[in-house]
Protein backbone atom coordinates (compact mmCIF):
# COMPACT_ATOMS: atom_id res chain seq x y z
CA UNK A 1 0.00 0.00 0.00
CA UNK A 2 1.50 3.33 -1.08
CA UNK A 3 0.44 6.72 0.22
CA UNK A 4 1.28 9.80 -1.82
CA UNK A 5 1.51 13.10 0.02
CA UNK A 6 2.49 15.66 -2.63
CA UNK A 7 1.10 18.67 -0.78
CA UNK A 8 3.11 17.87 2.34
CA UNK A 9 6.49 17.78 0.57
CA UNK A 10 7.33 21.51 1.17
CA UNK A 11 6.30 21.26 4.81
CA UNK A 12 8.27 18.05 5.33
CA UNK A 13 11.30 19.66 3.69
CA UNK A 14 11.06 22.74 5.93
CA UNK A 15 10.67 20.66 9.09
CA UNK A 16 13.58 18.40 8.13
CA UNK A 17 15.88 21.36 7.50
CA UNK A 18 14.90 23.08 10.75
CA UNK A 19 15.33 19.93 12.86
CA UNK A 20 18.73 19.25 11.28
CA UNK A 21 19.94 22.77 12.01
CA UNK A 22 18.59 22.61 15.56
CA UNK A 23 20.42 19.33 16.15
CA UNK A 24 23.69 21.09 15.32
CA UNK A 25 22.89 23.88 17.78
CA UNK A 26 21.87 21.76 20.78
CA UNK A 27 23.61 23.16 23.83
CA UNK A 28 21.56 23.50 27.00
CA UNK A 29 20.52 19.88 27.54
CA UNK A 30 24.03 18.53 27.16
CA UNK A 31 25.51 21.28 29.34
CA UNK A 32 23.05 20.62 32.16
CA UNK A 33 23.05 16.82 31.99
CA UNK A 34 26.66 15.85 31.28
CA UNK A 35 28.75 19.03 30.73
CA UNK A 36 30.36 17.23 27.81
CA UNK A 37 31.48 14.24 29.83
CA UNK A 38 32.51 11.62 30.65
CA UNK A 39 35.72 12.88 29.19
CA UNK A 40 34.52 14.57 26.02
CA UNK A 41 32.12 11.84 24.90
CA UNK A 42 29.07 14.11 24.67
CA UNK A 43 30.83 17.37 23.77
CA UNK A 44 29.05 18.98 20.82
CA UNK A 45 30.29 21.76 18.58
CA UNK A 46 28.20 24.51 20.16
CA UNK A 47 29.42 23.56 23.63
CA UNK A 48 33.00 23.51 22.36
CA UNK A 49 32.49 27.05 21.03
CA UNK A 50 31.23 28.10 24.47
CA UNK A 51 34.20 26.49 26.25
CA UNK A 52 36.77 28.06 23.93
CA UNK A 53 35.18 31.50 24.03
CA UNK A 54 33.92 31.96 27.57
CA UNK A 55 35.95 29.55 29.68
CA UNK A 56 39.34 29.75 27.94
CA UNK A 57 38.86 33.31 26.57
CA UNK A 58 40.02 32.31 23.08
CA UNK A 59 37.41 34.37 21.24
CA UNK A 60 39.11 34.26 17.85
CA UNK A 61 39.21 30.47 17.78
CA UNK A 62 35.63 30.28 19.06
CA UNK A 63 34.51 32.66 16.30
CA UNK A 64 36.28 30.55 13.68
CA UNK A 65 34.54 27.42 14.97
CA UNK A 66 31.19 29.26 14.88
CA UNK A 67 31.79 30.12 11.23
CA UNK A 68 32.55 26.45 10.53
CA UNK A 69 29.31 25.47 12.30
CA UNK A 70 27.44 27.96 10.12
CA UNK A 71 29.04 26.55 6.96
CA UNK A 72 28.15 22.99 8.01
CA UNK A 73 24.52 24.03 8.53
CA UNK A 74 24.46 25.76 5.13
CA UNK A 75 26.03 22.71 3.45
CA UNK A 76 23.51 20.32 5.00
CA UNK A 77 20.64 22.62 4.00
CA UNK A 78 21.88 22.84 0.39
CA UNK A 79 22.27 19.06 0.17
CA UNK A 80 18.75 18.57 1.51
CA UNK A 81 17.44 21.21 -0.91
CA UNK A 82 19.11 19.53 -3.88
CA UNK A 83 17.83 16.12 -2.80
CA UNK A 84 14.31 17.55 -2.47
CA UNK A 85 14.53 19.18 -5.94
CA UNK A 86 15.70 15.89 -7.47
CA UNK A 87 12.79 14.03 -5.87
CA UNK A 88 10.30 16.57 -7.27
CA UNK A 89 11.48 16.10 -10.86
Amino acid sequence: MNVTLPCLRPTMFFVTVMVTIQSFKVFDLILVMTDGGPGQATLVLSQYIFQKGFEQFDFGYASAIAVVLFLICILVTVVQFLYNKRRDA
